[in-house]
């Protein structure tokens, strides 16, 4: 499977830059997208424009029970999500953290943000 590679956009903390205008790519619903995880903390941003859509973030690293566990987020028609992404449950071996989507149709937008001191 080829994963389209999601760009972090960098949010400084005031004191040390200006605000973040975001820019949202189209995600990749056939394949789905992945993003390098540098160590500072994530969080991603994904719009729905029509019809509900099913987002997964992959479980790469085994739980304490010794399972991978994918977190599932619903998103309605219209709305969006934000989510934090935890590097220790879903950086996979390679650096990269994977999301896939439920459906090949259109109209889901992401950007993924990288907290920066």
């Amino acid at each position: 499977m080829a994963f389209s590679t999601l760009t972090t956009q960098a949010i400084p903390f005031l004191t040390n830059g200006t605000p973040l205008d975001a820019t949202f790519a189209a995600a990749d619903t056939d394949e789905g997208d992945k993003v390098a995880h540098s160590g500072n903390p994530l969080i991603l941003h994904v719009k729905v424009a029509v019809a509900q859509r099913t987002i997964t973030i992959v479980g790469a690293v085994p739980s304490n029970q010794h399972q991978l566990n994918d977190v599932v987020m619903v998103i309605p028609s219209g709305e969006e999500r934000l989510m934090g992404l935890e590097p220790n449950q879903f950086k996979d071996s390679s650096g990269n953290i994977t999301i896939t989507y439920s459906d090949s149709g259109a109209n889901v937008t992401v950007a993924v943000y990288e907290l920066t001191g």
